[in-house]
Formats: C-alpha cells, structure tokens, sequence
C-alpha cells in the first residue's frame, strides 16, 4: 500500500494524508512548459517541507524524493506520493536513506528540477566532485528574481546546502520550510495558489494539455477557419497478446522513467517489466 501527503495552498494549509495517487498533475508535466516562476518554485518546496515535519512525526520514510512524486492541483495544494515502499537505496551520495537528511536531499533535487532548463543528470558520489557538479548545477539557473532580495547570496548558499553530499550540512525540514518560505514571500510574483488559478482556471486541472489550452484561444485565419484537435493512443499490435505486452514494455520503461524524474533513452523490451514495479511505479501504467 501507498500513501501521500498534501499540504493545503496559504500559510494556514493543513497537511493531511490518504491512499493511492494524489490530485492534480505531476510536476515533471508542469515543467515540461519551461522552468516555475521562482516565487512558485520556493513555496513548493516550503509546502514539501511542511509535509517532512509531519511525515517525520508519524515516523513515515520516503527514501528517495523525486519530481515524479510531487503533484499540484488547481487549488495550489502539493502533494508528495509514493509513501509505503521500503527503499533500501535513494538517489542520495549516502545511498541507504537517512531521514530526514536524505528527504532533504530530494526536495533540492525537486527544486532544480522546478527551476532548471536541464536535467540533474548523474552526479558523482565522491565528495569533492559532487559538491563541484551541484554548484555548476545550481549556478546555471537563473536567479535573476532574488536580484532585489537581501541576503540572496546567503539564500542560494542555503539551497546549495540542500544538496550537500554530507547528510550533517544539510538543513532541517523545519528550517527548509521557514527559509523558503520567507524568501517566497519576499520576492515578486504569484504564490503557488494563485499561479495554480491562472493556469488551470475554473475549467479545472483537464486544461493542463498545453496544445488543447492554446486551441481555446484559436482566432480564425485565411489558411484556417476554425480549430481541430484529435485524440492520439499508442497501439502495439502483434500475434500474441505476449509479444504485444513485450513490445510495450520500452514505452512503459520510458514513462515510468520520466515520471519519476530519471528520463532517459528508450530501453530494449523487458519481459515481466510491468509485474516487476514496486506498488507506486506499477499505479504510475495502471
């Protein structure tokens, strides 16, 4: 069984918790439009954070925090999925968790990837080498918005921090969460309620497709009068239902991997690939 968390938009959002897949779109969908607005991105991360605080009370261990486990709903409520599976490894350079340093680890990596135009990518597990890499990293994005803020070198210390390869530099949840929330609050921009509002609208999360959103607002032109938009499904065919699920198993590989913040090149067939998914990543094809 799995379980998630979500921690209600506005300072006084409860965090509370239920079975199965969160409400809401994916944060490796949203992202795919491009980086967060910075002021959406830090709270966040604050709201992960808030949820840690709880999660750490009720004694419940992640592991290994990724994009492909926080969800947005059109409300500005973030959810955090994929509580319940023991992970004896997380992304992590300490490998076997450790909570909540390792938690914290994943939310920096939540938050490059909210932030960033390119992927995290493989980082080495030596010291030197990975602290290196996370500082080119994080200084490849662009913080233009903190230009105004005081102490924004200190605040971009503080995130770098986050993805520190010893577990004992990092911070706190706690202090994640007051850190960021207060540097969110301080800059320009939309908070995560009202940026969730103007993309979805009243309309609702289904309007997250973006080619669909701009059909809603097709003007008529002399090569084209009104607007047309199809429904697109993969179809493995073959002579046996068995060969048809082989076949489909590199697109199932490939999915999985991209919702849970790991995309890579297509994989070869997998026999059994399907059926060999913990729980969580088998709900992500169900």
């Amino acid at each position: 069984m799995s379980w998630y968390y979500t921690r209600e938009a506005g300072n006084d959002g409860q965090v509370l918790t239920d079975e199965g897949t969160p409400p809401g779109v994916c944060i490796t969908d949203v992202v795919q439009a491009g980086p967060l607005p910075m002021s959406v991105a830090l709270e966040i991360i604050a709201y992960l954070a808030d949820i840690l605080t709880i999660s750490e009370e009720d004694r419940a261990v992640h592991g290994d925090i990724s994009p492909g486990d926080v969800f947005v709903d059109e409300r500005g409520a973030v959810s955090l999925a994929n509580f319940g599976p023991m992970r004896s490894r997380g992304r992590a350079p300490e490998g076997k968790p450790l909570f909540p340093a390792s938690e914290v680890y994943g939310l920096g990596v939540v938050l490059h990837a909210l932030l960033s135009t390119q992927s995290l990518g493989a980082i080495p597990r030596e010291r030197d080498a990975h602290d290196d890499a996370i500082v080119d990293k994080l200084l490849a994005i662009d913080w233009t918005d903190l230009q105004r803020l005081p102490g924004r070198d200190s605040l971009i210390h503080f995130l770098c921090s986050m993805l520190a390869h010893a577990p004992a530099e990092r911070p706190a949840p706690l202090d994640v969460a007051n850190v960021l929330g207060e540097a969110g609050n301080k800059i320009s921009g939309a908070g995560v309620a009202a940026w969730a509002a103007k993309r979805w609208g009243r309309s609702g999360i289904q309007e997250e497709l973006p080619t669909v959103a701009e059909y809603r607002q097709f003007k008529p032109s002399e090569q084209l009068s009104e607007p047309y938009a199809a429904a697109a499904f993969n179809v493995f065919a073959a002579d046996t239902r068995e060969e048809a699920e082989l076949l489909a198993s590199s697109q199932q590989q490939a999915f999985v991997a991209l919702r849970t913040g790991n995309p890579g090149k297509m994989k070869p067939p997998l026999a059994g690939y399907k059926d060999s998914l913990p729980p969580n990543a088998r709900a992500i094809l169900d």
